[in-house]
C-alpha cells in the first residue's frame, strides 16, 4: 500500500489505531482488558506484561476454538467465523500494544482488515487517515 509507505510515522500509527478500533467495534469486543489496552495506547504508556499475556492467551484460545470447530465440522460455522474475527481484532490490538518489530503497525492494520466481513469501510477510513 503506497499510501502507507509514504505516510508519516504518526499517520501510520493513527491509521493502525483507527483500524484496530473499527475492527474491535465491528466484532463487538469490549471488556476490561480491551479498555485497559486502549487506555495504554491513548495515553502512550507501556502496557503491563500481565495484560499483554492475558490478551495473547485469548487470541490463542479463540484461534484454537476456530481451528477445532473447523476441523470437526469440515468447514466454517457462524461460531468459528466469530472466533476467527475476534482473534484477529485482538491480535491487531496486540500488535499496537506490544510491537515486536518495525512492521507491527502494518500487521495491526492487516489483522484489523481480516477481522471484518466487509473491509471496504475500514479501508476507506484507513486511507482517509493516511492521505491527510
Amino acid at each position: 500500500m503506497a499510501a502507507y509507505r509514504s505516510a508519516s510515522p504518526e499517520q501510520q500509527r493513527s491509521a493502525a489505531l483507527r483500524a484496530s478500533e473499527g475492527s474491535l467495534a465491528t466484532v463487538g469486543i469490549s471488556d476490561a482488558d480491551v479498555d485497559a489496552a486502549r487506555a495504554c495506547l491513548r495515553d502512550e504508556k507501556q502496557a503491563d506484561q500481565v495484560l499483554i499475556m492475558r490478551l495473547r492467551q485469548r487470541v490463542e484460545a479463540l484461534d484454537s476454538n476456530d481451528l477445532h470447530a473447523e476441523a470437526d465440522l469440515d468447514g466454517r460455522t457462524e461460531a468459528s467465523l466469530a472466533w476467527f474475527s475476534q482473534a484477529r481484532a485482538l491480535a491487531a490490538l496486540l500488535y499496537l500494544l506490544a510491537p515486536s518489530q518495525s512492521g507491527s503497525l502494518h500487521e495491526s492494520i492487516y489483522e484489523s482488515l481480516m477481522a471484518v466481513e466487509d473491509p471496504e469501510p475500514l479501508c476507506a477510513e484507513i486511507m482517509s487517515v493516511l492521505r491527510v
